[in-house]
């Protein structure tokens, strides 16, 4: 049974901004930074055993992650939406190289950053949110319209 290791060394974990880990081909969470369970909600100890996929706002995405296995030295980039635990999604950019364990298994490690959204897309997010609470509460239109314009 694999055991969960926490990547960090002390002296750059303060200034480490960027998310990592390692995943298996099944898309299996072998090992995490502490960076990377900030993000994601995670305590130290509990990544292992849950799947990078449900962590993709987009199943899409996770496919075209999969499907596009590289050579071992080659670094992919992919700008995808992620979500926490708690199912708030942000814009990242995942760098993924290919490495192989000592039992010559493929391992996807990951350094995931989270991006700026664009000032157009945090306002269509508002619009959407807006309507949303429209279609959910219509009596509620005038408070609605008052607090928030489109």
């Amino acid at each position: 049974m694999p055991v969960l290791v926490i990547i960090h060394n002390s002296a750059t974990e303060k200034k480490d901004k960027i998310a990592r880990c390692e995943i298996n081909e099944s898309g299996r969470i072998l090992n995490a930074n502490r960076k990377f369970c900030k993000m994601f909600g995670f305590e130290a100890d509990e990544p292992m055993w849950h799947y990078i996929c449900d962590l993709y706002r987009y199943q899409k995405d996770w496919e075209t992650y999969r499907s596009m296995i590289s050579e071992p030295s080659q670094e992919q980039v992919f700008l995808v939406r992620m979500k926490n635990r708690r199912g708030r999604s942000f814009k990242c950019s995942v760098v993924r190289s290919v490495r192989h364990d000592e039992n010559g298994n493929i391992l996807f490690v990951n350094e995931i950053s989270r991006l700026k959204e664009s000032a157009k897309e945090e306002t269509d997010k508002q619009v959407g949110n807006f309507r949303y609470l429209k279609l959910m509460f219509p009596d509620s239109e005038e408070s609605f319209s008052s607090a928030v314009a489109i």
